[in-house]
């Protein structure tokens, strides 16, 4: 250094301060694009997965119910869809895909550099790049493979819920040990299908280290291989919900179009025939015909499966008829707003469904500006507000989840409360005290006959107690009316209902 001339002193150092920059600069460009790729990427991962996750939600709400009858649409497998597979498309969105991006232009870039510099050269590495490929696309074929066999086995969340869901069942059967080792035996299957993939995707790794630098990067891409292969099913799985666009349209036709005209509640049914759509071939109803004049009351009876519940489902338009017709007003009940008519129908089954919330939250479910006035005469009406007023914090009080916090007739009578707040013209009682004891069904039975004043009510039931008050009654057997008439008309017809009615002892 000492022989070198002052000038050319001054242009070494100028030189190497100038690479120096570019070096650094080039090395906070790298960092900069690199970091911003992986931020942008999980960015957009998560943005992804969340979208999927609401349009999946959002086409599960919109299918009519027979899609729920099918067995892979269960509720335990559409729950796993949305939380597991939504999931499970996340790794294949983020920083892996930075690899699979960066990988494959550092492949084309090298090949074409390769072609320029030696083409000769270039081609045996090419024919070795392409074997390695090859390799790679077999490799992860029968992987995918052994993916798509493991997503067909896996029904874990069916099992976990159904056995969670009745746990207190199970105990006071004594069958926990039972219900482990099922569980247990089902995880067996799938925990060989697991370790099977995984010694596929161990044994790609080595292979790739024995070829150039090309290979290395064929082989930084087949380590995300294993996340794309468990990506694949699950977006299949998900979009198989989100793409049934038959559904979705029509519920969105039927949710815009159609008459918004005043309902009276005159509903009248004639020769209905219909099946469910996973059993075709066995009808439930076979030409049934009933009126339920405006401001009346009728009642549906008959054994079970005779199709009593199924003609309340037809009325709100969860299931297509398969013939016949259905009228409310005189106009058929296709041609009706599905909204409108829906908000013109209120349901009160066995079983109250109460969403986690408040007492309040509750009653005015589906009603959002509903005033408390509103609600306050709803209860009393309902026969509520007097259990209400007990608790500390009155209607905001939580009911807890599926109204846990209450008793059966409580939460009955939050439903009844629920449903006259929406003012209905039709009510529909679909066995809405069987599950109650004899001191709830009074309380609950009261509640109904103040909420039916001035409506439309339609009441199934197994207890002929609370029907023989009706304007009208059916007896429906194997999908026919078989009777018809008021209480006293049918017994003294000495007919089924009569039969009936003496089986449970009840007085003329």
């Amino acid at each position: 250094m000492s022989a070198m001339s002052p000038t050319n002193w001054i242009g070494y150092r100028n030189a190497v301060i100038i690479f120096t920059s570019c070096a650094v600069a080039l090395g906070i460009f790298c960092f900069a694009t690199i970091a911003g790729s992986y931020i942008l990427y999980g960015w957009s991962a998560e943005r992804i997965v969340d979208k999927i996750k609401i349009r999946a939600l959002s086409s599960i709400l919109k299918k009519d119910a027979a899609y729920f009858d099918e067995p892979e649409k269960q509720k335990p497998q559409l729950i796993s869809n949305i939380s597991t597979n939504a999931g499970a498309l996340k790794p294949a969105l983020d920083n892996r895909m930075v690899h699979v991006v960066s990988n494959a232009s550092s492949i084309i870039t090298l090949l074409a550099l390769a072609f320029i510099v030696n083409w000769i050269i270039a081609s045996v590495g090419t024919v070795i790049v392409s074997i390695m490929a090859a390799v790679a696309i077999i490799a992860n074929r029968k992987m995918q493979s052994l993916t798509d066999e493991l997503s067909a086995v896996d029904e874990s969340a069916k099992y976990s819920v159904e056995i969670i869901e009745n746990v207190p069942t199970i105990q006071l059967l004594c069958r926990e040990k039972y219900f482990v080792s099922k569980f247990a035996k089902h995880l067996e299957r799938f925990e060989k299908l697991q370790l099977k993939l995984r010694g596929m995707n161990r044994s790609c790794l080595p292979a790739a280290t024995t070829v150039s630098f090309i290979s290395w990067a064929i082989q930084f891409s087949s380590t995300s291989s294993a996340e794309f292969m468990k990506a694949k099913p699950a977006a299949q799985s998900l979009f198989s919900i989100i793409d049934s666009k038959k559904d979705s349209k029509s519920h969105e036709i039927r949710r815009r179009s159609g008459s918004n005209r005043n309902i009276d509640g005159c509903v009248e049914i004639k020769k209905l025939s219909f099946a469910y759509p996973s059993r075709p071939e066995c009808l439930i109803a076979k030409g049934i015909d009933l009126r339920a004049d405006a401001g009346k009351s009728i009642a549906i009876v008959g054994p079970s499966g005779s199709g009593k519940s199924t003609i309340i489902q037809l009325l709100e338009r969860l299931y297509l008829p398969k013939s016949g017709q259905m009228q409310i007003d005189g106009t058929h009940i296709d041609e009706y707003n599905l909204h409108h008519l829906r908000n013109e129908m209120a349901l009160v089954g066995q079983e109250p469904i109460l969403l986690s919330g408040t007492i309040k939250e509750s009653i005015t479910l589906g009603v959002p500006h509903v005033s408390d006035a509103k609600v306050f005469q709803a209860c009393e009406i309902a026969d509520a507000a007097e259990f209400i007023n007990k608790f500390p914090l009155k209607y905001e009080t939580q009911v807890g989840e599926r109204g846990a916090q209450l008793s059966g007739g409580q939460k009955q009578r939050l439903a009844i409360a629920r449903a006259i707040v929406r003012n209905p013209k039709i009510l529909l009682l679909d066995e809405a005290t069987s599950a109650l004891d004899g001191e709830s069904e009074r309380a609950v039975q009261n509640a109904l006959a103040k909420a039916s004043s001035d409506r439309t009510s339609i009441t199934i039931a197994h207890r002929l107690s609370t029907i023989q008050n009706a304007d009208k009654i059916y007896f429906i057997d194997g999908g026919e009316v078989v009777e018809s008439g008021s209480h006293r008309e049918l017994m003294a017809k000495k007919g089924k209902y009569a039969e009936l009615i003496q089986k449970q002892m009840l007085p003329n």
